[in-house]
C-alpha cells in the first residue's frame, strides 16, 4: 500500500486521509494527482504525488473510483445552465409568413422567450404546430401573439411534460377534494382539469 507524509517522516497514510483522497478524486472527476495534492496542502496534508496516485489506484482496483465523465452526466450538471432554442413558421391565410422564436429552459421544460418576426430563418418546432397552430386559420400578426401567448401559459404552467417525467415546467400541486372544473384552452382545442373547493 501507498506511503505518504504527514508533516515529517513516512509513515503509513492514515485510513482518514486516504479516504479524503478517495472523495476528492471522486468529487472532482477531472482533477488530477497534482490538483488534489493542492488541494489536500490547504488543510494541512502534504502528501507526495506518487503516493497520492497509488491511493487511487488502490481504490480503483476495488472499483470505488468513480468512471469519467460520460456525456450523460456532463449534461444534468449542467442542466439548470441549458437553455434550448428553434424557429418556426407560421403563413397567415392573407400569405403572410410570420417565424416564431423559442428559447425553452432545458430543466424545466419552461419557454421563458418566444419572439415571433418576419425574417429570421426557418426551424421546426413540432409541439406548438400540433398542439395550437396546425388548428387554426391565421389571418394576422395579433392572432399569432395571442394563439402564442395562450399556448406559452399552458405550456409553461398546465402541461405535463415527458422529459422531467410528466411534471409541469412551473410546478402544480394537486388537490386531493373539491369538484373537478374544465378550463378551456386555445378555444377547447385542449383542457386543464382541477378540483375546486367552494
Amino acid at each position: 500500500m501507498p506511503r505518504g507524509t504527514i508533516g515529517g517522516g513516512r509513515p503509513e497514510t492514515p485510513n482518514e486521509i486516504k479516504q479524503l483522497v478517495l472523495k476528492m478524486k471522486n468529487e472532482n472527476i477531472c482533477r488530477g494527482n497534482g490538483k488534489i495534492q493542492v488541494e489536500l496542502k490547504k488543510s494541512g496534508i502534504r502528501l507526495d504525488k506518487r503516493t497520492i496516485a497509488g491511493i487511487i489506484e488502490y481504490f480503483r482496483r476495488k472499483g470505488k473510483v468513480k468512471k469519467g465523465l460520460t456525456w450523460s452526466r456532463f449534461i444534468q450538471s449542467h442542466l439548470p445552465s441549458l437553455y434550448g432554442m428553434d424557429f418556426f413558421t407560421l403563413d397567415t391565410i392573407l400569405r403572410k409568413r410570420f417565424y416564431i422564436f423559442f428559447i425553452i429552459h432545458l430543466q424545466t421544460r419552461q419557454i421563458v422567450r418566444y419572439p415571433v418576426t418576419t425574417s429570421p430563418t426557418k426551424r421546426l418546432i413540432g409541439s406548438a404546430r400540433r398542439e395550437a397552430f396546425d388548428w387554426f386559420i391565421l389571418f394576422n400578426e395579433t392572432q399569432i401573439r395571442n394563439i402564442m401567448a395562450e399556448y406559452v401559459g399552458y405550456y409553461n404552467e398546465k402541461r405535463p411534460h415527458q422529459g422531467i417525467a410528466q411534471k409541469v415546467s412551473k410546478g402544480y400541486i394537486p388537490q386531493k377534494q373539491g369538484n373537478i372544473i374544465t378550463y378551456p384552452i386555445l378555444s377547447g382545442l385542449h383542457h386543464h382539469y382541477e378540483r375546486f373547493s367552494d
